[in-house]
């Protein structure tokens, strides 16, 4: 693996995974939470610590590309990791979030991480065929998404499960779902075109 600027960003996402893991964990099982008013949502200086971390690891997932298409430093390390550092991030959060939040954050996190895991088995059959499926931008805007989604989350949290503000940040997320579904089709579809050349 060739140790460029992109490649390093990626690891450092993934370096930060934990971080931002055991920060939400300590978070959610910390009872001295910032009221918001009589809203009924709030956060935590833990949670805000979180989601500033978070924020920096999907900065990274901008600036790794962004750096290497700039530069021409597109590698395969990139194509196959950059994709699974960002459902990594992103389904981690998903997965405790949705612990917290209840039926629907539930069902979406379901969708999402069923879709990576179908779309990833599809890569691994691809690369064992010497095919790289690369990352397109459907796959990033549902990325996107999900990210302003949990962003919402991490700094304005429904601690009296607030409904308001638990819907405001399904918005992005339902937008991301729809994304989200749309590619995998896109992957599939491409992938098996992939197939039947080298067939």
């Amino acid at each position: 693996m060739k140790l460029n600027i992109p490649n390093v960003l990626v690891l450092i996402r993934l370096m930060i995974v934990p971080v931002i893991i055991i920060l939400l964990i300590v978070g959610f099982n910390n009872e001295n939470y910032i009221h918001y008013g009589d809203s009924g949502f709030g956060t935590s200086t833990i949670l805000i610590v979180s989601g500033f971390l978070f924020v920096f690891a999907s900065f990274t997932d901008w600036l790794d590309g962004y750096w290497a298409r700039k530069y021409n430093q597109i590698t395969t390390f990139g194509k196959l990791f950059d994709p699974l550092a960002d459902k990594i991030l992103v389904n981690s959060i998903l997965i405790i979030f949705s612990t917290q939040l209840g039926t629907a954050m539930i069902i979406f996190t379901i969708i999402f991480i069923s879709r990576d895991i179908l779309v990833d088995g599809l890569r691994m059959m691809l690369a064992s065929q010497g095919i790289v499926l690369a990352a397109n931008k459907l796959g990033k805007l549902k990325t996107l998404f999900q990210m302003i989604g949990l962003i919402i989350l991490f700094f304005v949290f429904p601690i009296n499960n607030n409904l308001q503000i638990k819907y405001l940040a399904m918005i992005p997320l339902m937008i991301g779902l729809f994304f989200s579904i749309w590619s995998g089709t896109f992957y599939y579809v491409k992938g098996l075109k992939e197939i039947k050349k080298n067939d």
